[in-house]
């Protein structure tokens, strides 16, 4: 799907109603929204998204010193994952000029996927890292629900169950092998509930708010007719009395 660079909250002529519907007809709004309300979600998200990208380009490096902390020697070996963050700056540019939400969103789910599996790695080579570092996953939940606002609520759900997945994957094939699975699930699954309940409320929310502007439109629109109309029949009222 094509962005164009105008709101297409313009054309919501056929937007659903987000009040006095059916539970059934709000959870099909929300897990297959229309295209145009999709379009105009991303238009709103995107400089937020991109400003995000920037903000992990400094927070990645810059928890190295966290790593040193822990492990003064371990943290020599984590260098070149932390520098790796840097990229975050060329996802971000690349989410700027891409126009796609398709490619996009493939692009940022394949990204931050591997930055989180890169993460668990990074916590491997450092002494007590599975112990001291398991919070550190908490930032990947804050960016589950952050980084994917402008995509659809199947997407979000997508990348919140496979973002806190993902760990475990990597220590059952052998990258991780000092992971502890109990202390992960215990602290990230739950986040992980919490986070698939924060991305269903907020679609709600903006497919409630899109709802209303697309009213607030058609109602303007009926407005502006009526009042062409109304100087029309004036101006005939009017030439009828001088005549």
């Amino acid at each position: 799907m094509n962005v164009s660079s105008q709101s297409s909250a313009t054309r919501a002529g056929q937007a659903p109603k987000a009040e006095g519907v059916g539970l059934g007809e709000l959870a099909r709004s929300l897990w297959s929204p229309a295209p145009e309300m999709l379009e105009d979600k991303f238009l709103v998200y995107r400089h937020f998204t991109v400003f995000l990208y920037g903000l992990y380009t400094v927070i990645g490096p810059g928890l190295w010193l966290w790593d040193y902390v822990l492990d003064p020697v371990g943290a020599m070996d984590t260098v070149p994952f932390r520098l790796g963050y840097l990229s975050f700056a060329a996802a971000g540019y690349v989410f700027f000029i891409a126009r796609n939400l398709r490619f996009l969103g493939i692009f940022s789910t394949i990204y931050l996927l591997s930055v989180i599996s890169a993460f668990t790695v990074l916590l491997n080579r450092l002494a007590g890292g599975f112990t001291s570092g398991i919070g550190g996953y908490m930032y990947f939940q804050i960016m589950a629900v952050l980084f994917f606002q402008c995509f659809s609520l199947r997407w979000n759900i997508f990348f919140v169950v496979a973002a806190s997945l993902v760990p475990h994957l990597i220590a059952v094939m052998g990258f991780a092998p000092g992971f502890q699975h109990a202390q992960y699930a215990v602290l990230i699954w739950p986040a992980c509930v919490g986070s698939l309940l924060v991305q269903v409320f907020s679609a709600y929310l903006y497919l409630r708010n899109y709802t209303l502007r697309a009213e607030l439109q058609r109602s303007e629109e009926k407005l502006r007719v009526s009042g062409e109309k109304y100087k029309g029949l004036v101006e005939t009222s009017a030439n009828g009395i001088w005549i």
